[in-house]
This record gives C-alpha cells, sequence and structure tokens, in this order.
C-alpha cells in the first residue's frame, strides 16, 4: 500500500474504513481460492440449444450458458476457452481429450461409467413432436412403424431402443430436424422442449405439429472426466459464487419477464367481480348436472367393462387352449404375444421368446428352397395384405425345420396404422412330406410315360388328349400345344366323330380292356390299339389309358404269308398224284 493511499485510509471515518477493509479483504481471498488450480478451462458444448447456447447471426457463441460460464470466470478469475459444435461431434471431441469439461449434458448410465458430474442446474422436458395430421401418439410404444427424427448422441436415441423403437432418422443438430420438418421429411421427432418450440416458432410451423407428455424429464450437468475430482470441484465451487439475483438476471436476459397489468384495466375489476360470481353460480349448477351425469354414465361403464372383462376371459382361454399357433407380433417381426401350443410346439417359454424377434428364433433367414424369410418378415411388416394366407418354412428350438401354413391378419390403430399383426398356424410338415413323396412318385410316372416307346395317351371320357407321350408327337409331327385338348379322332383319323371300330366306345359301354387293329392314316401304318380304363375308388371310369402298337410291318409279314401259302396251295392243286416229302 503506497503512502498516499495509506494517509487516506488513515482520515477515513471508522465505518467507511471497516467497509473498504472488508471488500480488499473479500477480493484477496476472492483472487486466493485454488491458487493452484489451472489457468485456463477448455469447456465443449452443444451450439444448437436455444435459449441456452447458439449462435448469433455472426456465428459467435451466445445464450444463458455462456453468460454464466463469463460470470464464473469473473468470479474464479481462472480463464474460459468455450468452444461449440454439433452435440455427437462435443461428447466425441470431450471423449478425445480436447476438452476438460463437457456442459448441456445429461446424466444417464452409460454415461456416468466415463463421467463425474456437477449437480444439475436445469431440468428440460423432452416430448415427442408430431405433426397435426397424426393422431395416437401418446407414448414411446406408440412409435412402433413410424421414422422418429432424432440428434446425433442424443439420450432420447437410447430410451427409444429401450422401446424397440429402431427406425430412426439421425441429424447433427436440432435445427437440421426442424429444417427437415418443415421440408416435410419427416413427421415425427424427438427433440428437448426449448430448442423445439425456440426452432418451431422461427420456422412458424408451431401451429402444423403437436406435442406429447414427456418422453422423459432430463437435467443438464456439467461434467468432467471419470476421476477428476479436482478440477469437478473447482467448477462446482466458482458456479456457487454466483448468486441467485445474478443467474436470476441472466435468465431474465434470455427468457424475458411476464408481461405485467397495465393500470388502465383496473377499472374492469368491479365488473370481472360480478362476471366471476355469476361464472361460478354457473358452474357450481353446471357441475352438479356434470356429475350426475357422470354417475349414470360410470354406472354404464362399470357394466360394459364388466361384459368386456368376460368376454375377454373367454377370448383368452380359447386362445390359450387352442390346438394352433397363435402369436402376435410387431410390424417388424417382434414378438409380443404367444400361446401356451406355440410355446410347446417351437420349444420356448414366453419369457424367451416374447420382445425377441421371429427371425433367428422360430423364422430361419433362408428357407430350405432358398427363398429369403428375413425379407419375408419385413413385406409383411409394411403389406399383411399380401400375406393374408402364407405358407413357409420355421423351425423348432432343437433346430428341426418344419412347415407351418400361417393366416396373418393386421390389426390397426384406429388412424389406420398397422400397430401389429396376429397370426394363427398349422403344422403341415407330414403333409408337406406326402406332397413330396407324391410329386417325386408323379415324376417317376411322367418319366415311365414319356418312355413308352409306343404312342400313349390319357383321354378323357369325351375323347379329348388330356396328356401325350413324345412318341405321339414324333408320329404325329405335331407339337404338345397342337395335341393337348383335341379329340383324338380328329388327330389320327382327320374325321369328326370316332370310326365305328373305335375301341374306346366299346370301353365306355363295358368298362373293360378292349383290343383292336385300326388303319390310322395320320400314322401312315397299321396299328394295334389298347384302351384301358382309369376308375376312381367308386368304380368310375375318369380317363382312359390310349396305347397304339404298330403292327404294320407285321400285318405286311402276314399278309405275304397268306398269299405264299395260297399259291403253294394251287401248285399243288394242278399236280396229279404229286407226292412231296418234307
Amino acid at each position: 500500500m503506497t503512502m498516499e493511499l495509506w494517509k487516506k485510509v488513515t482520515f477515513m471515518p471508522l465505518h467507511v474504513f471497516v467497509i473498504v477493509l472488508s471488500l480488499l479483504l473479500f477480493s484477496y481471498a476472492d483472487q486466493a481460492t485454488n491458487p493452484n488450480g489451472p489457468e485456463t478451462i477448455t469447456v465443449v458444448s452443444d451450439d444448437n440449444y436455444p435459449p441456452y447456447i447458439f449462435r448469433d447471426s455472426g456465428g459467435k457463441l451466445q445464450g444463458i450458458i455462456i453468460d454464466q460460464w463469463n460470470l464464473w470466470e469473473k468470479k474464479t478469475g481462472i480463464r474460459i476457452n468455450i468452444i461449440g459444435m454439433d452435440w455427437g461431434k462435443a461428447q466425441k471431441f470431450m471423449a478425445d481429450g480436447k476438452a476438460d469439461v463437457i456442459d448441456t449434458i445429461f446424466y444417464t448410465e452409460e454415461r456416468a461409467k466415463i463421467y463425474d458430474f456437477t449437480k444439475p442446474y436445469v431440468t428440460i422436458k423432452v416430448p415427442v413432436f408430431f405433426h397435426k395430421n397424426i393422431s395416437g401418439i401418446d407414448g414411446p410404444d406408440s412409435l412402433q412403424g413410424f421414422t422418429v427424427g432424432v440428434k446425433e448422441g442424443d439420450a432420447c436415441i437410447e430410451i427409444l431402443k429401450r422401446h424397440a423403437i429402431t427406425t430412426l432418422q439421425v441429424y447433427s443438430s436440432y435445427e437440421e430436424i426442424i429444417k427437415a420438418a418443415v421440408a416435410q421429411k419427416i413427421r415425427i421427432f424427438c427433440v428437448d422442449e426449448p430448442p423445439a418450440l425456440y426452432y418451431l416458432y422461427k420456422m412458424n410451423i408451431e401451429n402444423e405439429y403437436r406435442r406429447s407428455a414427456p418422453l422423459y424429464t432430463g437435467e443438464f450437468h456439467r461434467a468432467v472426466k471419470k476421476g477428476n475430482h479436482d478440477l469437478l470441484n473447482v467448477i462446482e465451487v466458482g458456479f456457487s459464487k454466483i448468486s441467485g439475483n445474478e443467474y436470476a438476471e441472466i435468465d431474465k436476459r434470455w427468457m424475458g419477464s411476464i408481461v405485467g397489468i397495465n393500470p388502465a384495466y383496473l377499472r374492469y375489476i368491479p365488473y370481472s367481480s360480478l362476471g366471476a360470481a355469476l361464472l361460478t353460480i354457473i358452474l357450481i349448477l353446471w357441475n352438479y348436472t356434470l356429475r350426475k351425469r357422470v354417475f349414470l354414465k360410470t354406472s354404464e361403464l362399470q357394466l360394459t367393462l364388466g361384459a368386456l372383462k368376460e368376454s375377454e376371459e373367454k377370448y383368452r382361454e380359447l386362445v390359450q387352449n387352442a390346438n394352433s399357433i397363435i402369436l402376435r407380433m410387431d410390424n417388424v417381426g417382434n414378438v409380443t404375444f404367444i400361446n401356451e401350443f406355440a410355446q410347446h410346439f417351437f420349444g420356448y417359454s414366453e419369457v424367451e421368446i416374447v420382445g425377441r424377434n421371429v427371425v433367428g428364433t422360430i423364422v430361419p433367414e433362408l428357407e430350405s428352397t432358398g427363398r429369403d424369410l428375413k425379407q419375408m418378415i419385413k413385406d409383411i411388416g409394411l403389406h399383411p395384405d399380401r400375406y393374408l394366407n402364407n405358407v413357409n418354412e420355421n423351425v423348432r428350438r432343437s433346430g428341426e425345420r418344419v412347415w407351418v401354413a400361417w393366416t396373418n391378419r393386421p390389426i390397426l390403430h384406429e388412424n389406420g396404422r398397422i400397430v401389429a399383426i396376429l397370426c394363427v398356424g398349422n403344422d403341415i410338415t407330414e403333409r408337406k412330406r406326402l406332397e413330396s413323396l407324391l410329386d417325386q412318385s408323379r415324376r417317376e410316372w411322367e418319366d415311365i410315360f414319356q418312355a413308352i416307346g409306343h404312342p400313349t395317351m390319357i383321354l378323357d371320357r369325351e375323347h379329348n388328349i388330356v396328356q401325350a407321350n413324345q412318341a405321339v408327337l414324333a408320329a404325329t409331327g405335331k407339337s404338345e400345344d397342337e395335341v393337348l385338348g383335341k379329340k383324338c379322332f380328329d388327330i389320327f383319323h382327320a374325321a369328326h366323330a370316332p370310326p365305328h371300330s373305335c375301341p374306346m366306345e366299346r370301353l365306355l359301354g363295358n368298362g373293360s380292356l378292349q383290343t383292336v387293329e385300326m388303319e390310322m392314316e395320320a400314322l401312315g401304318g397299321v396299328f394295334l390299339v389298347s384302351c384301358t380304363p382309369v376308375v376312381d375308388n367308386r368304380g368310375y371310369t375318369k380317363e382312359i389309358i390310349h396305347i397304339a402298337t404298330d403292327i404294320t410291318e407285321r400285318k405286311r409279314i402276314e399278309d405275304e404269308l397268306r398269299r405264299s401259302q395260297r399259291q403253294l396251295a394251287d401248285i399243288i392243286e394242278f399236280i396229279p398224284d404229286a407226292t412231296f416229302v418234307i
């Protein structure tokens, strides 16, 4: 202290001297706080969170948090370097050790593993905002099937995923989310209430959106690296030096104050009081009437609820005792209900399967036929009307593959949105096995049918060709399309009616095997035609197997033999007393 200053202090009045001395001591004590503390602290924060921290038109950081840290700097004498950036980048910036403190951070159990937190300094509501044309949004579970806009690194992502909401559209900042809403790229988003209201009003779409009750309520903290208790203490002590009035002044600067009542309106108070009294009387009468109506409606509702409860019990009993697989899944394939029969059938308990996706549990990703069942489940959630009846391969817990015939019905919200799919299935594994054997038998029969060297056909009772083998096509020089469905006598005789010698006509008359020789000009020869009936279990002839064997060469040889025999007989007849030794 200089001599001049000492003289001034010496001649001061006693009470003034005491005040000055107190101020000097307070200033000294304030400067002596944390004498070994850091000279500069780097703070990283979201830069898009009005009114707490955001950028002005020139790109400079401003807001409540900036003012609080500037005042903290004055109180502690420690210089502050505040860096603002997109929230996802801010968290990485802190994790990489480039900042000492991270601000505007919510406490979560995951974050508590890497950070130590200050006491909370503001409470933030986090609702879901949705377009006014969308209804039925009353909580996280009602978001199933919707795309929800979120900010990268936001705590709401963890909350939504906890409720199996995975269709998220991630943006770098809250402002980008609201811009996407203006451009109608998204209609639902989860944004902290203060910045959401700021940008909705700023971009003039506040009347286009509604908000739900808070999805959750978070609190702003400042946080340091886990275990850095000294720095955490420096921060806490510094902010404790800011008075309540100083905090209030900062809040008032950025949030404003409540508009007061104009004294000119005071003369209307008596009239208002009278009006309020009349309104009170009306409300009392209306309340009495309303309570009476409520009582009547409550009685009706209790009766309705009783009937509904009885109906639900019958429905549950029916579902649980049904000998069919019954389950319900959401539109992305997560099981929300499964009956006891299905639990026994697939080998999973209700606890083990509910909440898990059908793909990887009871549905394989690929069917043995090669079909992509993972894509099929996705398609069912988007277009269930295309899969009202569906057969696909399933898998039991043991790994056994089974075939199930499913009936799928969408469950719709009152606004028409698909909220779930009810699936009822029946095991058809044995039927599929028999069908496979039948297909194999049919293929073997077809191979044999085609391998027959003689022209062979199957005809119906009206002479229509139902099936023809390759020998028929080769003999006639016609294609399968030219033969099938045509009359046999048209193909082989170029006639409009069966010939009189047609064996099929006789077969239909007596139901027995018929064989006859017929000359067929279309085939250029003589054929031995056999007709065999195909009968059902009642003995009724449904179809006829028609086999034609070419005997042209045999007939030629027989004719030559008969001609030779006649010639020999004529020679013998004209040679008298001829003796032949054979």
